[in-house]
């Protein structure tokens, strides 16, 4: 491989991501009450590392392949919930909670089971 593969091959996986994460973005605005203006940059900005923390590890999955949108947005609003839960915020806590259902009612068919369990973990 060389070296003009390896960057077209980089450069690949961050256009993946960046479309993962703001479609995770759209489909959250698209299903849920929840605002995503009006979250704190510092948090959001730790839960976009967190789906690129996931987006690599997908990438090393040969069976199933990449994260999807579906599933970042599933993973971004379980972190954002844990987060809500550990600050002790509990109307944004149980929002969140409706937003997770949502999603899985609306994208259950595109999100593999193992994301579900993650997010549930968080």
């Amino acid at each position: 491989m060389g070296i003009f593969d390896k960057f077209t091959d980089s450069l690949g996986r961050k256009a993946g991501l960046k479309v993962a994460q703001i479609g995770s973005n759209k489909l959250i605005a698209r299903y849920t009450d929840v605002d995503l203006f009006l979250v704190n940059k510092q948090i959001l900005s730790a839960a976009d590392d967190f789906i690129e923390q996931q987006y690599s590890e997908s990438e090393n999955d040969d069976v199933n392949g990449f994260l999807n949108e579906e599933e970042a947005a599933l993973l971004k609003l379980s972190f954002l919930r844990g987060v809500a839960e550990n600050n002790d915020d509990y109307h944004m806590g149980a929002l969140l909670e409706d937003a997770l259902s949502i999603v899985r009612d609306e994208c259950g068919k595109k999100i593999r089971p193992a994301i579900t369990l993650l997010a549930l973990s968080i």
